[in-house]
């Protein structure tokens, strides 16, 4: 009887616990912030969104990062949108990669570095962020931050451009006129390799505009 009892308060405590830590408060806040099912009310919101990232919500990081960037809703800060931007990241989130490496490869609240751009596009286009694909494809062929090499930078263009990004096709163009005839050769087993690189996900939305979008360098 007592092995019993022990084993129904593990098992109510466990279904007690979130699933996905944060995500009640980030709906919430999301909710009030667009007034859907609640008036709306910014202030609640981003407390709300407080909450999440606080409690290791990643959307909710990215999202308050936004808010900071632009000062929407909150007082400017590109210090504390940059903070919340690499937390998300180093938790895996692609969003927040991406917009780590924006901060650092503009020097938008942190110092620009173009080894730790690079490191968090790349990491963010092997979850198949197209704003990354493009802009380590552009860091490639330009040896910012990476060694050149133009076969690479031909291969995130093309995956880039297999989504249609503004941009990718003439990018590539331009890099196949500058590769040799050894190069050509090789151009179709790069591309292959990188394409088995990608985690393929579906594209994600944080439900709230950037005003800028991906960004090509």
């Amino acid at each position: 009887m007592r092995a019993f009892l022990v084993l129904l308060i593990f098992l109510l405590a466990a279904c007690s616990q979130d699933p996905d830590v944060g995500r009640i408060d980030y709906n919430m806040g999301m909710k009030l912030i667009k007034g859907i099912g609640a008036p709306k009310n910014e202030v609640e919101g981003i407390r709300h969104l407080t909450l999440a990232s606080e409690a290791g919500n990643g959307e909710a990081m990215v999202t308050l990062g936004y808010f900071y960037l632009q000062g929407t809703g909150v007082l400017k800060d590109e210090v504390k949108a940059f903070t919340l931007f690499e937390r998300a990241a180093k938790q895996g989130n692609r969003d927040g990669q991406y917009n780590a490496g924006l901060s650092y490869i503009r020097g938008i609240g942190t110092n620009v570095d173009l080894e730790e751009a690079f490191r968090w596009f790349r990491k963010a286009a092997l979850q198949d962020d197209v704003g990354s694909q493009y802009n380590i494809g552009v860091m490639y062929m330009n040896g910012e931050g990476v060694t050149k090499d133009l076969l690479l930078a031909y291969a995130w263009f093309a995956e880039a451009d297999s989504k249609q990004y503004e941009g990718a096709k003439d990018a590539m163009d331009t890099v196949r006129r500058s590769l040799d005839e050894t190069q050509l050769t090789e151009l179709d087993r790069t591309m292959t390799k990188v394409s088995r690189s990608i985690v393929r996900q579906p594209s994600i939305d944080l439900s709230v505009g950037t005003g800028e979008g991906d960004q090509p360098l």
